[in-house]
């Protein structure tokens, strides 16, 4: 039985650490494949690139947004955390706050 993990588009089995590979063809380097484990339904997931700084953008660009989960909300956590610094609180107790003003 492999690992299973959640990358973010289904669970994921065997290699799940993504990586890049040289894609040779009769003895002589073609081009890098970025392997990103097996999806969901079991299919491979990967990417055929010619340059090597192609593949390692895209694994790059895949492992940020997948692992990543400030990923599209740094700004608002950003302008949140300057926000209650002003006020001199900690964002933990502004949820607290929050959560014992809704909770009734």
């Amino acid at each position: 039985m492999g690992i299973r993990v959640d990358l973010g588009q289904g669970p994921v089995t065997g290699s799940v650490i993504p990586h890049i590979s040289q894609f040779k063809r009769d003895g002589k380097v073609i081009g890098f494949v970025t392997n990103l484990g097996l999806g969901g339904e079991g299919k491979r997931r990967r990417q055929f690139d010619k340059e090597r700084s192609q593949a390692e953008r895209f694994l790059n660009d895949h492992v940020r947004t997948t692992f990543d989960p400030l990923n599209g909300r740094r700004h608002e956590v950003l302008l949140s955390l300057e926000r209650v610094d002003r006020m001199g609180v900690s964002i933990n107790d502004v949820v607290k706050f929050y959560r014992a003003a809704n909770s009734g």
